[in-house]
């Protein structure tokens, strides 16, 4: 458990057609983003450190990781050595571009050495706009126990730029596997050639969060992973972490539009998974251009 500018007039009137996405936002320009780079004085217990965004409009990000019980510690690693990455097959690969595979693209991970609770808070330089920010929670697990405390669980919360709490349906979440992909050179080495479904539960326990649970109801998978795609402007975001056993870890990505002048690309995460599944089954005919974003 461990270790694509897409142009796509044809596709979008496709998929107007075919599952009628009239009541949806307009859809994101695809692939358009850039992943957050993570740094710190000590790599291997990364207490406080930086984001580095794309965007020059936003100016980075600051982090901490707050140990509130337990024995916790964040260390920082390229996707490579993690073994996690999103392909453009990915929901958040889709919009943002793939992250991986890569030893330059790095992630955050959340370890402990036993049940424990931990926060890590992102305060960005400058709020960014809606609809241009995504923020990932992976590696969410269980040991099948009918009890959720035996799971891995994020609960996200946010700030707007005026310092007002996001409510849950602007946080916008949404959960997928990264390893429900093509088995091909891209997908993520932790999936061992193998497509895994298992996905968290999703629930929002206060009118002002999100929370990722691993699903206690099924076998124990790889690549589950919860993520929000805020709805309106963020300052700031709370990820309370907690770990269900010996080993449970965490990951969290961070990603940025490249170009925050676009016109307006508010998408929700469930439009962007549909969006993914018809583009696959229409095929590359339908699509206009595609530029691969490389590490």
């Amino acid at each position: 458990m461990n270790r694509k500018v897409l142009g796509f007039a044809a596709a979008t009137a496709a998929l107007a057609l075919s599952v009628g996405l009239t009541a949806s936002p307009a859809l994101a320009a695809v692939g358009d983003g850039t992943w957050g780079i993570w740094t710190a004085t000590d790599l291997e217990d990364a207490a406080a450190g930086n984001i580095t965004l794309g965007d020059t409009a936003v100016g980075g990000a600051g982090f901490t990781y707050v140990e509130n019980l337990g024995s916790s510690v964040a260390y920082i690693e390229s996707v490579n050595e993690r073994e996690d990455w999103f392909t453009a097959e990915t929901p958040p690969g889709l919009v943002f571009g793939p992250n991986g595979p890569s030893d330059v693209e790095n992630v955050i991970t959340l370890s402990n050495e036993n049940a424990n609770e931990g926060v890590l808070t992102i305060t960005f330089n400058n709020p960014v706009p809606a609809g241009e920010l995504g923020v990932a929670i992976g590696d969410l697990d269980s040991d099948q126990s009918a009890d959720p405390a035996f799971s891995d669980r994020a609960l996200v919360e946010a700030t707007t730029g005026a310092g007002a709490d996001l409510t849950s349906a602007e946080l916008n979440g949404a959960v997928f596997n990264m390893c429900d992909v093509a088995v091909n050179a891209d997908m993520p080495t932790a999936c061992q050639d193998t497509q895994i479904t298992v996905v968290p539960v999703i629930t929002e326990p206060t009118a002002t969060s999100v929370k990722f649970s691993g699903d206690t109801l099924l076998a124990d998978g790889t690549g589950e992973y919860g993520w929000v795609f805020p709805t309106t402007d963020v300052k700031s975001v709370t990820i309370t972490w907690n770990g269900w056993d010996d080993g449970s870890t965490a990951r969290v990505f961070v990603a940025v539009k490249k170009n925050l002048t676009l016109p307006d690309t508010g998408v929700d995460v469930a439009s962007v998974a549909l969006t993914s599944m018809v583009l696959g089954l229409l095929g590359t005919a339908a699509l206009i251009a595609v530029r691969r974003r490389r590490a």
